[in-house]
């Protein structure tokens, strides 16, 4: 989908998290460093070209020959990158985005008795979110997808591709997901002794999701809907369970 022809799903900008103002100052600081440090860099360029030209007794004009081949050459190579540097920035940050407006419909789950964790680091991968509650464990990834301005906006789901918007995406996608899941039953299971199935759940936040009806291995879902769903599945955690096992992702966060 062409960057024109598609809009952000997100509705709102997500609240705020705690600290959120000094990772504000960090940044600025870190940008003003970066600028000065740019700044100090290009006039000791200057400067060093300035006294070749002096040391040498070139003629004045070479001074702007050498200036401007460096800046055309640099250019050449830096502005390709600078593009994609501003384009990947609006994806993470898209990302980074959506995966805290997850967040918020899933802190609506806590009245329900969910445990909620967030960016739970495993062996080599990441889990977006964990739920451990009386209706058991749930791995959510968040896939932020931007939405097509107009049209189609729907996503569907057959139980072995996704498809969004007309776009396919094979089972590749669902086997990263259902992955995590399978991680976070072993490390549960060595660090608990409590052996429990997790689920593995995809949110597409803003889009309309379809998926075949009845069980399935993978739920792909808005996120709004887990609030409906979850309370309707069987009990299979004690509150005690709960608690061992909420506490063990804890402490695997505090680690990593």
């Amino acid at each position: 989908m062409s960057k024109r022809n598609t809009i952000s799903p997100l509705k709102a900008n997500p609240l705020r998290n705690p600290g959120q103002s000094v990772q504000d100052e960090i940044d600025k600081n870190r940008e003003a460093f970066e600028h000065d440090a740019f700044m100090l860099i290009s006039i000791a360029v200057i400067a060093g070209l300035s006294l070749y030209t002096w040391l040498m007794q070139t003629p004045p004009y070479m001074m702007f020959v050498v200036s401007s081949a460096g800046l055309v050459g640099y250019a050449i190579y830096a502005l390709p990158k600078l593009r994609r540097r501003v384009r990947r920035h609006q994806v993470l940050k898209q990302h980074r985005d959506g995966k805290r407006a997850v967040a918020e419909y899933l802190d609506r789950l806590r009245d329900h008795g969910f445990r909620v964790l967030h960016d739970v680091v495993g062996d080599g991968i990441y889990l977006d979110h964990v739920l451990v509650g009386p209706q058991g464990v749930y791995v959510i990834e968040t896939e932020t997808v931007e939405k097509p301005a107009q049209g189609d906006a729907s996503i569907l789901y057959d139980g072995v591709a996704i498809d969004i918007a007309g776009q396919t995406f094979g089972g590749d996608v669902v086997a990263q997901v259902t992955a995590k899941a399978a991680w976070l039953e072993s490390f549960l299971q060595e660090s608990t002794d409590i052996s429990i199935s997790v689920q593995p759940v995809m949110v597409f936040p803003g889009w309309e999701v379809a998926q075949p009806e009845g069980s399935a291995s993978l739920w792909v879902i808005e996120p709004k809907t887990l609030e409906k769903m979850l309370p309707e599945q069987p009990s299979v955690l004690k509150k005690g369970q709960i608690g061992l096992l909420s506490n063990a992702l804890k402490q695997r966060i505090r680690s990593a």
